[in-house]
């Protein structure tokens, strides 16, 4: 069994801790990968071992290495994937973490979270992260560039990015997504360890409503700027998971 960063910070610790009370009874988790099972210095298993089974890894090539790798990344215990933001077209530099096919119903509310730390992206491609349908059509982005976070608040051109806090390089985070199907809004949530300051974001509407009927959410990761750079991604312990609230 890996080691938990609850030893590494008392931030990570309280994430964990809010991760378990949001996925515990009555949860449905679609998607987990924590690379465990993956050789350092490849590709990601394509369907990540372990349960939920039906999930996958999308990667826009098959000829990924150097962008999408497995590492032993130091900041965050055991093995990691690495996304860098390596010299190649857009279209080839997306990663996608496909849930399990299922049925949301009205009420339902829709979680997608992760440890991860930046390294390296000053002058680089901005890190776009979004939790969407399986076509790429976002419910809620974000955006990491040269030392700020950002959140998107309508769909369509960079213009619509709005800064929301800063974040420090080098140093792990906890990220939470909350999707509430019932009203059509999310709010996200940054922990950050290393003396980095909490950001809380939402509730929002949803980017793009049509997205909510999806059978299989995903969450995307993209450089997504014709500029390459040294910025690396580092991320860990996946996880998409669904439960409908009491009633």
């Amino acid at each position: 069994m890996r080691r938990s960063l609850v030893a590494k910070c008392g931030v990570m610790a309280c994430a964990f801790s809010l991760a378990a009370m949001m996925t515990g009874c009555g949860s449905t988790k679609i998607f987990f990968a924590n690379f465990e099972a993956d050789t350092v210095g490849g590709l990601p298993a394509e369907n990540p071992a372990g349960a939920p089974s039906g999930d996958l890894i999308w990667l826009a090539t098959s000829t990924m290495n150097g962008i999408a790798t497995v590492v032993n990344s130091g900041e965050l215990p055991g093995k990691t994937m690495r996304y860098a933001n390596v010299d190649v077209p857009i279209y080839n530099r997306y990663v996608g973490f496909f849930g399990s096919e299922i049925t949301l119903g009205p009420s339902a509310k829709l979680y997608a979270y992760w440890n991860g730390y930046i390294v390296n992206d000053v002058n680089g491609s901005g890190l776009e992260i979004w939790l969407g349908n399986s076509h790429f059509m976002a419910m809620a982005l974000i955006r990491f560039k040269d030392g700020k976070v950002y959140y998107q608040s309508g769909p369509g051109s960079p213009s619509s990015y709005v800064e929301a806090g800063t974040y420090v390089p080098n140093r792990s985070h906890f990220i939470l997504i909350t999707v509430d199907k019932a009203t059509s809004q999310y709010t996200v949530g940054i922990l950050q360890s290393g003396g980095g300051t909490s950001i809380n974001i939402g509730p929002r509407a949803v980017l793009n409503p049509g997205a909510l009927s999806t059978s299989r959410p995903a969450l995307y990761m993209l450089y997504g700027e014709e500029n390459s750079g040294n910025g690396r991604y580092f991320i860990d312990n996946v996880t998409i998971s669904e439960k409908e609230p009491a009633m």
